[in-house]
């Protein structure tokens, strides 16, 4: 885009299986794709699933009807067929439709773009693989469920992914395209020492934490499948150490219950808070302020939207070495590396713990290199969208 050409105006479709108020990473880039765009580039619309007595005002997000899937709530599966949401959706004039999941929502992504002809790109950002193979004891469905997914991801214009690493996974299940690289980002903006430091008081206030307290925290689904067995046994560990650690579990999930009865079996509970849910982003932001680091050791994720947000508060990220999340993480730089086992996380604790102000420094590192805002993000969202319309159409987008 040259200085002074004024550009198209997009009307954009962002489809998704996982939408507020299910709390999930996948649901967020949907709707911060979908504000931004609507801020700065055109109009936009979420279309996602319904959820259980909960009722939609935002005109600007079409829900189609959806029923259970026994054994993974919160998710449920959509019966686009069913009811006006047909209607209202194809009733919108779309330049483009962006799939950020490829299952239910991507079929009517796929049948909105066969319909109009335009361009469909979708982004992969999760291990699909590790979902079916919780979900169905057979190899045989399981491979034949990624072979049905990478089959959409080679039918689509255009595929993005938000970092290296899960670009990489794709191909490990069969797709042989080039994916585009858009990383994700937060809505958090950066806070000023000042904002922090009340921020911090005042969360700790709550939870009834000294000033001196060196506090983890964990923001995510409680699922075993996120590692959180090894944080709460090195938090144990810790304990028969001396190494007085507190820590924050903010989130809900299937595993909560089992989580917490783990921490009462160590004797942590005066150590370990269960914050619950925290849907306010700017409560959610203050809790960030009174961690002293992130700890997120999940194998299982692509892209940590929560390791941006505590770095929009200066606060680094302990992730396992060689994870997908640990791209551009640069040990005592900009966060923390460790091993994938108990000895290395307390290890690296105790380290933390006695060098505070090396912890600081970290997190100063992440304000730098980690922290990637949603409104920046855009930008390279509306190009690759301009850009692929282009060349799809062929047809210059300038006005």
């Amino acid at each position: 885009m040259t200085k002074g050409e004024i550009m198209k105006k997009l009307t954009v479709g962002q489809f998704t299986d996982s939408l507020f108020p299910i709390i999930d990473g996948v649901g967020y880039v949907a709707q911060n794709y979908s504000y931004w765009i609507n801020e700065k580039y055109g109009t936009a619309y979420v279309i996602g699933p319904e959820a259980p007595k909960y009722v939609e005002t935002d005109p600007q997000i079409i829900r189609f009807p959806t029923i259970p899937i026994p054994g993974f709530a919160p998710y449920r599966c959509g019966v686009p067929q069913l009811g006006e949401f047909r209607r209202r959706l194809d009733a919108i004039d779309f330049d483009i439709v962006h799939v950020q999941s490829p299952f239910i929502s991507a079929s009517e992504a796929k049948r909105v773009a066969k319909r109009t002809g335009v361009p469909i790109v979708a982004t992969f950002q999760s291990k699909y693989r590790d979902d079916f193979s919780r979900m169905f004891n057979s190899k045989m469905i399981v491979n034949g469920a990624i072979k049905n997914i990478v089959r959409f991801y080679n039918k689509v214009d255009e595929v993005w992914s938000p970092n290296e690493g899960t670009a990489a996974t794709l191909h490990e299940y069969g797709y042989e395209k080039d994916v585009k690289i858009i990383p994700n980002g937060t809505d958090m903006r950066p806070l000023t020492d000042t904002e922090r430091t009340e921020r911090r008081a005042v969360i700790r206030r709550k939870h009834h934490l000294k000033d001196d307290d060196f506090v983890l925290m964990y923001v995510g689904q409680h699922r075993f499948e996120k590692n959180l067995k090894l944080v709460i046994d090195s938090l144990h560990s810790l304990g028969q150490k001396g190494c007085d650690v507190r820590a924050i579990f903010i989130g809900t999930g299937p595993d909560e219950q089992e989580l917490k009865e783990l921490v009462q079996s160590y004797n942590l509970d005066r150590k370990v808070i269960f914050a619950g849910v925290v849907k306010d982003r700017n409560l959610l932001q203050s809790y960030f302020s009174c961690a002293d680091s992130l700890v997120f050791p999940s194998l299982y994720d692509m892209s940590s939207l929560t390791m941006k947000e505590a770095a929009s508060c200066s606060v680094p990220t302990i992730v396992v070495e060689g994870s997908t999340t640990s791209d551009g993480i640069i040990d005592e730089k900009n966060g923390f590396l460790i091993q994938n086992n108990i000895e290395s996380l307390v290890s690296k604790v105790m380290y933390m713990h006695q060098n505070r102000q090396m912890v600081k420094s970290a997190g100063q590192g992440a304000l730098q290199s980690v922290y990637l805002s949603w409104d920046a993000i855009v930008d390279d969202v509306y190009k690759g969208y301009i850009d692929l319309i282009e060349r799809k159409t062929g047809k210059t987008c300038s006005k």
